[in-house]
């Protein structure tokens, strides 16, 4: 059944399997789905409960596989190990995100236009007021 409540056949020979054919980082959770092009568009399929999603891209089936309830409802056959590591995958996301938000909070509190005191000896035309 699809993202959208949809049944699709992905035993037909309408479909081939490929890699992933996401840029970027390898995901864990990609060792527990299959990616497919069906009638030229990109589904993402459970390989414990066969759920396909065909919108959301790795993030959704990742919510899906950690049994999170957001937008796609819990894997009910996964098992509980590969649960709790794609469920720490999370949280490491989760993490990096909060101290690069914090980083550049602190790297740009006040303003990217900002001059240190010490480099006010590289402006020679400073104008007093």
């Amino acid at each position: 059944m699809s993202s959208s409540g949809q049944n699709v056949d992905t035993s037909s020979s309408a479909h081939t399997s490929t890699p992933p054919l996401h840029i970027g980082e390898m995901d864990i959770t990609w060792n527990h789905v299959v990616e497919k092009l069906i009638d030229g568009k990109k589904i993402i399929c459970c390989l414990y409960c066969g759920k396909v999603s065909t919108g959301g891209g790795i993030n959704r089936m990742k919510q899906h596989s950690a049994g999170k309830k957001c937008e796609i409802r819990p894997c009910q056959k996964v098992p509980l190990d590969v649960r709790y590591q794609i469920e720490q995958s999370i949280k490491e996301i989760v993490e990096k995100k909060r101290e690069n938000q914090e980083r550049h909070i602190v790297e740009n509190l006040y303003g990217s236009h900002v001059v240190e005191m010490g480099d006010l000896d590289d402006y020679d035309e400073i104008e007093e007021i």
